[in-house]
């Protein structure tokens, strides 16, 4: 395939055919080897504009002139949103019945909104309601079963307690009946005292 038929408006002087093939003749060898991924075009495309030294684009206006062009800008933007806004006000309030339905459809949607707002909240009202009907029913449940909860919890300290003094009577009933397996001395060999 003829490359040069691909190139539009090239310049004789355009060294670019010739780059083109310098730098892609690599390319073309690796790619019959499979090492396309090492090869690294990025330096000499940075070489080759770097030796062209391209110059800066002239500034269309004098510094001094930025700030009134910006503030030209801004001050045409706004005359182009009130020449908006007014076209749209008379097209809406004039004779266009494109824009009068446009109109009447943006105010039943505004409605529609409102109103369906209005019955969002109704319901939110109305679930915070039910929330707080439950939040007092299950503390009036709490408070009724407190006094139970504290009950329980006496009869379990109490019975705690009783089994602490069943254990101490059973180990010491125990101890006074087991024999003695050596020693003299004041201290049993199975743990206890004498």
């Amino acid at each position: 395939m003829n490359r040069d038929r691909l190139r539009f408006g090239s310049r004789p002087d355009d060294p670019g055919s010739a780059w083109a093939d310098e730098i892609l003749a690599p390319l073309r060898r690796r790619s019959a080897a499979g090492d396309l991924a090492t090869l690294d075009v990025s330096v000499s495309v940075m070489r080759r504009i770097a030796a062209a030294q391209p110059a800066p684009l002239p500034v269309a206006l004098p510094a001094r002139w930025a700030a009134a062009s910006w503030a030209a800008t801004i001050a045409f933007g706004f005359v182009a949103l009130g020449l908006l806004l007014a076209t749209a006000g008379v097209m809406a309030f004039g004779s266009d019945q494109g824009a009068r339905d446009l109109w009447v459809l943006m105010v039943t949607g505004a409605r529609l909104a409102a109103h369906g707002y209005g019955h969002l909240g109704l319901a939110a009202a109305g679930l915070g309601q039910a929330a707080l009907a439950l939040f007092h029913g299950a503390w009036a449940l709490v408070e009724t079963a407190a006094p139970l909860v504290r009950a329980a919890g006496f009869l379990a300290a109490v019975a705690g307690l009783l089994s602490i003094v069943v254990s101490v009577y059973v180990v010491s009933r125990a101890r006074a009946s087991s024999p003695v397996a050596g020693g003299s001395g004041p201290f049993r060999m199975n743990g206890g005292l004498s």
